[in-house]
């Protein structure tokens, strides 16, 4: 599979060496459900199997992937300037694809960063935008048993790319490159579009409150967490 030697030496990442928690059951795949939600649970989709195996085969590349575990971390920057990137860089580019609510957006989007987070860890920023992505594939379909771990694959892939590309030694530089990795994430599927990227831009929103919930919880790193 070409997918696996897409990533840039300059990443360090072995995605042979990747093994999933989940693996696809070999004569089950559940139709989709809303399942019931439990903030304090991860994912809103939790319950299906196909979003755990994306967050877990994405998370994993994270943990074995120095420029990625090194992207994730914010704690050198405050939430309020994570917030403020937020809401102008939702706006800019959904104006950019004419959404007319672009503002309104981008705001629900950031609300809940800024009041909400001390410290952005990699901890709280990794599973975040894991979740993001998960559950807006879920929603839209296009995320099924089959493609989980590749597409969970190419997410990273993308946010290695932004990272070499837009990080540099001022720590908001991480801003951009999760964002347009992220971003660029989406516009290779061909789902960044006028009537779908709002739908994107509230999963963003939403996972950053799920986020929030969550926050006080958290104890140890992500990477140590789920030992990959």
């Amino acid at each position: 599979m070409k997918l696996k030697a897409l990533i840039d030496t300059k990443a360090n990442i072995d995605f042979n060496s990747i093994d999933p928690v989940i693996k696809p059951p070999s004569s089950l795949n559940p139709m989709p459900v809303m399942p019931q939600y439990d903030p304090t649970k991860g994912s809103i989709f939790s319950n299906v199997p196909y979003v755990t195996l994306f967050i877990n085969t994405f998370l994993e590349a994270v943990c074995k992937t120095d420029i990625l575990r090194e992207v994730f971390d914010l704690s050198q920057t405050t939430a309020k300037q994570k917030g403020d990137f937020v809401r102008w860089y939702t706006e800019k580019v959904l104006r950019e694809i004419d959404v007319e609510n672009a503002a309104a957006i981008g705001e629900f989007a950031a609300r809940a960063i800024a009041p909400n987070f001390d410290v952005l860890t990699r901890s709280i920023v990794a599973p975040a935008y894991s979740h993001m992505a998960a559950n807006f594939l879920f929603v839209d379909g296009f995320l099924g048993m089959d493609n989980a771990e590749d597409l969970g694959l190419i997410l990273a892939q993308s946010m290695v790319d932004s990272a070499i590309e837009n990080m540099n030694s001022d720590p908001t530089s991480k801003f951009l490159a999760l964002a347009d990795g992220f971003v660029n994430f989406f516009r290779s599927l061909g789902l960044f579009t006028k009537t779908k990227a709002p739908l994107l831009g509230y999963y963003v929103g939403n996972e950053w409150f799920v986020a929030a919930v969550n926050y006080k919880q958290i104890t140890r790193d992500v990477c140590e967490r789920n030992m990959f």
